[in-house]
């Protein structure tokens, strides 16, 4: 009784926690597009653009940053003992510190040489180089708090740490949209572009000091051997989150020399649609990673084993809908969202959300990867992606244009899966069979299903609009999901999914 219970509470934590995460992801990416409207509305098109240049440097900073955080959340999460941890801890913050310079300086200087590249006039120039600067200084002030909230994260208080980022991302964006509206200085906005991860670290401080079994500075336990350690791990990580951006950044090279910057500003909504997705699938490995590397360091081959079939069946039901709606409403999505002339990149948007279909699984499947210490090999795994990408869009945009850069972007993803999920499940002690009939086999059925629902209400239907879109977005998620519940769960996941709206 007492395994079954503490089996019933971990299963409680991960999925309340991958929730609150999905709902952190989705606030930020609402609270991003606020900023962006209001900045792109009140400055003019040169303070706006070199804006979102230097900004750009601090959001793909912060990605890399994210994913070697993934190191230090890996080795705290799987320490079995207080002295353990607070060593991995104390190791981590010494990386992070050195990091932080490394860093600040690199956003400065580079911020620096690509204003001088921009043709700017002298006045609003001077202003993009202060703030280049001061982004710099703020980014070197600001990664070091971030180990507060890889704290959190590690120790699985994923509920709090999703409250402490949606309160830091809506903080920040309120306070960006009152500089722009306040007419605040380019200088300041860039500077203060970079100020969210600072802030979310200070929230995650505040609310680390309630726990009694956080993480605390130990100066005797800092050794070398650890540090290689961790910058082996952060280092795999980093390289393989950076290949996701070098995919879509490949393709909308290909397809501005090839068709032009008109056909690189129509792939931007298709792109965005599936960042938004991609979002939610970064929340399933915040959730599961801290969960798999500690069943790996217990040696607890049942959790494991449980978590990837479960973890599995439950990501792909989240995803499948979420992709099958989106291809089947692409072009009434994108008419409703930027206006009736972006309805041509329907057809990409249907293939890159497509991906997401067996890429859905990928959440799980790189958390396991990684927390059984196979983070070379995730890395390897996405520039393989990333090389094949390049060489599709070569190949595909010429005769195919934006299906062509869709195309070059999705089938490597695609092709991945499954021998991510034949690694993965290795791992775990389990067939890959049993995780096809458990967790594939169901949601694509359904998906299926929803898919011919849909098609027939665009055929029956005048589905255009923002509400019409809404309503019929949410109708089908709704439908899918309730098909899942009383079709597909077992009666004893029936009652556990009741057990989250009640009381512990």
């Amino acid at each position: 009784m007492a395994a079954s219970g503490q089996t019933q509470g971990h299963a409680r934590r991960l999925a309340t926690g991958s929730l609150a995460q999905q709902a952190s992801q989705v606030s930020g990416l609402v609270a991003m597009l606020a900023v962006i409207t209001v900045l792109a509305r009140e400055l003019p098109l040169s303070e706006f653009g070199a804006y979102g240049l230097l900004a750009s440097l601090a959001g793909y900073l912060l990605v890399v940053q994210n994913a070697a955080a993934g190191a230090a959340v890996r080795r705290m999460a799987a320490a079995l003992d207080p002295a353990e941890r607070d060593g991995v801890y104390s190791n981590a913050l010494v990386l992070y510190l050195a990091a932080a310079l490394i860093a600040g300086v690199a956003v400065a200087a580079i911020g620096l040489a690509l204003v001088a590249g921009l043709g700017l006039s002298s006045g609003v120039a001077a202003e993009a180089r202060r703030g280049a600067a001061l982004l710099g200084l703020v980014t070197a002030v600001c990664w070091p708090l971030t180990i507060q909230r890889d704290a959190l994260r590690a120790r699985q208080r994923f509920v709090a740490l999703a409250a402490v980022e949606i309160t830091g991302v809506l903080g920040w964006s309120a306070a960006m949209v009152a500089l722009g509206l306040g007419g605040a200085s380019l200088t300041v906005l860039v500077a203060a572009s970079g100020a969210m991860p600072g802030l979310v670290g200070v929230l995650a401080t505040a609310v680390g000091r309630t726990d009694p079994g956080r993480p605390r500075w130990r100066a005797g336990s800092v050794h070398r051997e650890l540090w290689r350690d961790l910058l082996s791990v952060a280092g795999w990580l980093s390289l393989a989150e950076a290949a996701n951006p070098a995919v879509y950044a490949a393709d909308r090279g290909v397809l501005g020399v090839v068709e032009g910057a008109g056909s690189v500003g129509l792939f931007e909504g298709p792109i965005r649609a599936a960042n938004v997705v991609r979002a939610l699938n970064a929340a399933v490995i915040t959730t599961v990673l801290p969960a798999a590397s500690r069943f790996v360091a217990e040696r607890d081959e049942r959790r494991l084993r449980e978590l990837v079939v479960r973890g599995l069946r439950y990501s792909l039901a989240l995803m499948v809908p979420v992709a099958v709606i989106g291809m089947v409403l692409s072009a009434p999505v994108l008419a409703a969202w930027l206006g009736p002339k972006f309805r041509e990149g329907g057809a990409a948007m249907a293939i890159l959300l497509g991906l997401w279909l067996p890429y859905g699984a990928s959440g799980v499947l790189i958390a396991v990867l990684v927390a059984a210490g196979r983070a070379r090999l995730v890395a390897r795994y996405t520039w393989t992606v990333a090389a094949s990408s390049v060489l599709l869009a070569i190949a595909l945009i010429p005769p195919f244009g934006l299906e062509g850069a869709a195309l070059a972007a999705a089938l490597p993803f695609t092709a991945i899966v499954p021998f991510m999920l034949r690694r993965a499940a290795a791992e775990a002690r389990v067939g890959v069979g049993e995780v096809l009939r458990e967790s594939a086999l169901p949601a694509y059925a359904l998906g299926a299903l929803l898919a011919a629902g849909l098609g027939a209400a665009r055929l029956l239907l005048d589905i255009e609009g923002v509400v019409a879109v809404v309503a019929c977005a949410l109708a089908g998620a709704a439908l899918y999901w309730a098909a899942f519940y009383g079709l597909v769960m077992r009666p004893e996941e029936r009652r556990f999914v009741t057990s989250l709206t009640t009381s512990k």
